[in-house]
């Protein structure tokens, strides 16, 4: 047995014992990877695997023992090569980073190029889509790193948080609400004409969810993928956006004006109130567990988790 071998058995094990599955990720033949688990169990006199009914469903007692081992020795092979192929103190390689397209306007766009800068020697790949699918591309280890969108409710994806602020009622000034100087529930926006992100942002879900607990029925007027679309549709018509806190100074390119209730900001024609209760969004920086990351990856965790816990 060699490293391929071990790292053929945990991803059998981590496919959820779905020879197909794993078959897939190894881009081998489902009938060459069923053979190689009979073969090993036969030449070494041990049985890994439970079976029911011919299919593999769980690890026997030495299964488990030989699973969390085999971890241990592939971490090691690859990280012994990692030292063997780069300079003393020098790490490179590509990383590949998910961002959503909201937190790299909002969060990102000084940052990347003073990542870069500073790191001339990694190669930072950049996939921008929404925190439901940078999450699924994590799962199936096409990035290796994503800002995502709180909760991460996955237990095979370890996090950190890293930035939390709050999503607000943007409008524009001539809005009724722009009145308002106390922060808006969401019964005061029972009747407004919303206009909020589609279905692909996980802020969506979290939207509705939360109207439905204040036992309101949102009046959804216009659903899309662009913050600025929805910005524009408040400055233009007599509509809400529901956005994080942080892309309000990106909606209107007037002079700031500061707003004399202290609740909210005001940007020239656009207005945005907190909402009570408080609507937090929260961004964690999430990897996939019981995966061997290089020394580039970890590097470009630890820098932007250091970035935004010092700011």
């Amino acid at each position: 047995m060699d490293v391929k071998h071990l790292e053929y058995f945990i991803t059998i094990v981590e496919s959820r014992f779905n020879i197909s599955k794993a078959a897939e990720a190894l881009y081998i033949s489902q009938p060459a990877l069923t053979k190689y688990i009979k073969e090993f169990e036969s030449a070494e006199h041990v049985q890994l695997f439970i079976r029911y009914k011919g299919r593999l469903v769980d690890l026997t007692p030495a299964g488990h023992l030989f699973y969390d081992k085999a971890k241990d020795v592939v971490k090691q092979y690859h990280k012994l090569m990692d030292q063997l192929h780069q300079p003393q103190g020098l790490i490179r390689g590509t990383v590949r980073l998910g961002i959503p397209s909201l937190v790299l306007t909002s969060l990102c766009l000084t940052i990347i190029p003073k990542f870069i800068k500073e790191n001339p020697n990694i190669n930072l790949k950049i996939t921008v889509d929404g925190a439901q699918k940078l999450q699924e591309l994590l799962l199936l280890q096409e990035i290796d790193l994503a800002f995502l969108i709180e909760p991460i409710t996955h237990p095979n994806l370890a996090h950190t948080n890293i930035y939390t602020d709050q999503v607000a009622a943007v409008f524009n000034s001539n809005h009724r609400l722009a009145q308002a100087t106390k922060p808006l529930s969401y019964k005061d926006l029972e009747h407004e004409k919303l206009c909020i992100f589609d279905e692909s942002f996980l802020l969506h879900n979290q939207i509705i969810k939360n109207f439905h607990l204040a036992g309101i029925t949102p009046n959804i007027f216009f659903k899309s993928k662009e913050w600025d679309l929805l910005a524009s549709l408040c400055e233009e018509m007599d509509t809400v956006a529901l956005l994080p806190h942080p892309i309000v100074k990106f909606c209107d390119k007037n002079a700031t004006l500061p707003n004399p209730s202290g609740q909210g900001y005001q940007r020239g024609t656009i207005v945005s109130r907190p909402l009570d209760p408080k609507f937090l969004w929260t961004i964690t920086l999430a990897k996939i567990n019981n995966v061997y990351h290089n020394e580039s990856i970890n590097l470009t965790e630890q820098y932007f988790i250091k970035h935004f816990q010092s700011n």
